[in-house]
């Protein structure tokens, strides 16, 4: 689990994060909590190495994902 902050700041354009991971990349998805919510949603990304890349709009939470496999923090 990664933190942003600080928490809520808006942009005006999307802004690119990485986050490395392990496991199987075909399948890895970025999941970052909507604004003032607790609620993760998949926003996708692309993999490039050990690394998921994607836009994200605000300052929040976010996690790799790999479907199919338990998460683990």
């Amino acid at each position: 689990m990664f933190r942003f902050a600080p928490e809520g700041t808006v942009f005006a354009q999307p802004v690119t994060v990485a986050i490395p991971f392990t496991g199987d990349a075909s399948h890895a998805r970025l999941f970052w909590t909507s604004l003032g919510s607790p609620d993760f949603r998949n926003v996708g990304g692309k993999v490039v190495g050990n690394t998921l890349v994607a836009q994200i709009t605000h300052f929040s939470s976010g996690f790799v994902k790999v479907l199919g496999q338990p998460l683990e923090f």
